[in-house]
């Protein structure tokens, strides 16, 4: 009888260690699918903002060339 339960409470704790592998393999797979999105939404803002940056960087580069070219236009005649 000992023997009976033994192997009915070691099966029933070997089937709750199964479903709580189980449920842990699919939070990480939900996790690492969603960290995966995140990655990809956080690198395509930093290449946006990266693309702004540049623009504006050479608005700026080119009316400073402007400035500078009116200057010496200026200084020589």
């Amino acid at each position: 009888m000992k023997k009976v339960l033994l192997l009915g409470v070691t099966a029933l704790m070997l089937n709750a260690c199964a479903a709580t592998w189980d449920a842990a393999k699919a939070d990480t797979s939900k996790n690492l699918d969603k960290a995966e999105a995140n990655l990809k939404e956080t690198g395509d803002s930093i290449e946006r903002q990266w693309d702004r940056t540049k623009e504006g960087t050479q608005k700026r580069w080119n009316k400073t060339t402007e400035a500078v070219k009116e200057g010496w236009d200026k200084i020589t005649d």
